[in-house]
């Protein structure tokens, strides 16, 4: 008799190695007195069914108590090909899968082929182990827990026996020492390969944007990460992906020991290009490296956000006041890549970067102004904290703070599928994330504030500054416009100072003025912000399972990742996709349809019937309300059934008519009809408060039809 099974979870790993070996010397000896017990058993089956009676037991599995071995057999068969979903081998076409590169690890039989009655072959079900586990982040007890139960099935018993052989787990990683922790390298041009495979055809030039940051590893010590991240722009179809991680319990003690595994590799990318594997160069270009101000000033080895000369684009000095340095004024002059290199302002120098090596590459503009932490985590977060906690003749009195709170906290319904969070109140400002003053500032504040009743020049320094990033965050926005933008921020920053006084005008207030000069190099400023690094930064924490050596499990993570090549998969494009077939309605007479649906998702967001996603704009310029999506037999395509808003008005006039934005306050809908979803061109966001309801274009959610 097998020995009674401790709690598999309690014990260590060597103690779990042990007791799955012995059980599986135990397994082995019972499937051996199995067969021989089998062999007899057919043998007395052929001198009974000669005799005319008896039951023969084709497959050898022991019929269940009080079935017979018929049906025993089916029961059997059903309990093997339907495996639970998790493992989704349910739906895996054993023709379509690749087995190249899988082998049999534990030296028996792998079944490739169906068993003929719906069964699947082993390798499939390897593989549908390994999507599963990586893609839920499965810890490796849990797995080797599942293999144990699975083993126990006779056509899986070549299942590996730990889940690092399964998931294919990387055992050697080459750490480099960098003072005072570790670094490890994991290979700029290795990532952009696997990066490209996301890519529908490859491109004619590589355009690299590069992260860094520091990344607390946990809350009850000072273990951080210092992670260079990458991704191609644009960023559409492009995946983040890590050059090389840090990890110590202090930031990098030398900048240039930390960069010099990627700008080595770098300067032989820029000058080479990179090679595929049929022998073509693709030239690769560093468009840009994004921090935030801390982080910048360490990897060029420049004054902190907190000097006097610490603007990395103009030579303006800060002045000291009250108890704070602030940066009164007009810009400086221009700094330039020749007089950063020669250093000709040595106030600004505490040594030299190494990324001066790097050819090509302007270490004045190409250093982007992240907007995530300039003016999300900046800007809106002081002006914020200034109407709430601020001078007493600036700050909100308690009945506009909680007139405030309560006008976001009643949009909260009204926020559709694209935005991560919905509005809080103001009493937790402390705890917003960058994306909350995003909307805020975007979309929510000019709603809220129009009906506090607050002074009309803080509205309008407020206004001015929304009004800027609207335009300067749309990649439809033409040189003109963006000029525009250029001097509603140079109108922001002197009237900042004047409402709020001069003594408020931070690092982050005063590079408002250089912010349009990014658009020009880099597009919208959404191509490159932190957002999309800071979200990566989120997904790499998660991979750590314990306190102990977390820079080894990522680099074992990821390893598993890259084998899988569960994150080098392209993106459906095929776009518009419909979904949730319903039969409620509504419909017209004069539209005869076969199919209904919920919801049509297209490549930049999704629309629905019902609120706050069924808002959006035609190519005609009608602002649209979603009910319903079908297939017209009549016009052989699939329409929306909707109603259109009949009168329109501008919701706000200053700093600029609101309609130039594509902003509106809308009355009056239609009667129903319906209209080709060919015709839709963008979405809208849809704010009701009190009587009034306001449409705002979801940035950048513009369809390009391919003519």
């Amino acid at each position: 008799m097998a020995p009674k099974r401790k709690s598999f979870n309690l014990l260590g790993r060597r103690a779990q190695n042990k007791l799955i070996k012995s059980e599986v010397q135990i397994s082995c000896k019972a499937k051996i007195v199995n067969r021989e017990f089998n062999e007899c058993e057919a043998n007395d089956s052929i001198d009974t069914k000669a005799g005319g009676s008896g039951v023969t037991n084709d497959s050898n599995v022991p019929p269940f108590p009080g079935l017979s071995a018929n049906d025993s057999n089916n029961l059997m068969s059903s309990c093997i090909t339907q495996l639970p979903d998790f493992v989704g081998i349910g739906d895996v076409d054993a023709g379509d899968v690749d087995t190249s590169n899988v082998s049999d690890d534990d030296g028996g039989s792998v079944f490739e082929e169906s068993d003929g009655n719906g069964g699947i072959g082993l390798s499939e079900v390897k593989r549908a182990l390994r999507g599963w586990a990586i893609k839920h982040n499965i810890t490796n007890t849990a797995v080797n827990e599942l293999l144990f139960e699975l083993r126990k099935v006779d056509s899986l018993s070549s299942l590996p026996l730990d889940a690092r052989t399964l998931l294919k787990t990387g055992v050697s990683a080459k750490l480099r020492s960098v003072a005072p922790g570790y670094y490890f390298h994991f290979g700029l041009k290795k990532g952009i390969m696997n990066a490209m495979k996301c890519l529908e055809v490859n491109p004619t030039e590589i355009k690299l944007l590069i992260g860094i940051d520091g990344l607390p590893v946990a809350k009850s010590s000072k273990s951080q990460f210092w992670p260079i991240l990458a991704h191609l722009i644009p960023a559409e179809n492009s995946c983040v992906f890590p050059v090389g991680i840090y990890h110590g319990h202090e930031k990098p003690g030398n900048a240039n020991d930390f960069l010099r595994d990627f700008v080595d590799e770098a300067i032989d990318l820029l000058e080479t290009g990179l090679t595929l594997e049929d022998s073509s160069i693709i030239p690769v270009k560093l468009l840009g490296i994004c921090c935030d101000a801390p982080a910048k000033s360490f990897v060029l080895c420049i004054k902190g956000h907190t000097g006097y000369s610490s603007c990395t684009r103009c030579t303006i000095e800060g002045k000291f006041l009250n108890n704070r340095i602030c940066f009164p004024g007009k810009s400086g002059v221009e700094r330039t890549h020749v007089s950063f290199v020669g250093q000709v302002d040595e106030d600004y120098h505490r040594g030299v970067s190494i990324l001066t090596e790097i050819p090509n590459f302007d270490l004045v503009n190409s250093f982007c102004l992240d907007y995530m932490h300039l003016i999300c985590l900046g800007v809106m977060h002081k002006l914020i904290n200034i109407w709430l906690s601020g001078r007493v003749s600036r700050r909100f009195p308690s009945r506009q703070s909680q007139k405030l709170s309560e006008n976001l906290l009643s949009l909260r319904s009204s926020i559709p599928f694209e935005f991560a969070r919905r509005p809080r109140g103001m009493e937790e400002v402390s705890r917003w994330k960058a994306t909350e003053f995003r909307q805020f500032l975007l979309y929510t504040g000019p709603v809220v504030l129009s009906k506090i009743g607050i002074d009309g020049d803080i509205l309008l320094n407020f206004m001015s500054l929304h009004a800027a990033m609207r335009i300067l965050l749309d990649k439809e926005s033409v040189p003109s416009r963006v000029k525009y933008a250029q001097s509603l921020l140079v109108h922001f920053h002197s009237s900042f100072g004047m409402i709020y006084g001069e003594g408020l005008i931070s690092h982050n207030v005063h590079n408002v003025l250089h912010l349009a000069d990014d658009f020009h190099r880099f597009g919208a400023l959404d191509s490159c912000s932190a957002f999309r690094f800071e979200n990566h930064m989120q997904k790499l924490k998660r991979l750590i399972r314990s306190p102990n050596k977390p820079l080894e499990q990522v680099i074992r993570r990821y390893s598993e990742l890259t084998y899988n090549e569960t994150e080098g998969q392209k993106l459906n494009h095929n776009f518009p996709s419909y979904s949730s077939v319903h039969n409620e309605g509504p419909l017209l007479s004069n539209c005869c349809v076969t199919k209904q649906y919920k919801e049509v998702k297209f490549q930049n967001f999704r629309l629905s019937t019902s609120k706050p996603n069924n808002v959006c704009g035609l190519s005609s310029g009608d602002i649209l309300v979603v009910d319903n999506i079908v297939y017209c037999l009549k016009s052989k395509e699939m329409v929306v059934i909707g109603r259109t808003y009949q009168d329109r008005d501008n919701f706000y006039s200053l700093p600029c008519e609101s309609s130039k934005l594509g902003i509106y306050k809308v009355y009056n809908l239609s009667n129903s009809n319906f209209f080709p979803v060919r015709n839709i061109k963008l979405k809208y966001v849809q704010l009701q408060l009190e009587s009034v309801v306001v449409v705002i274009p979801l940035l950048n959610s513009s369809i390009q039809y391919k003519i």
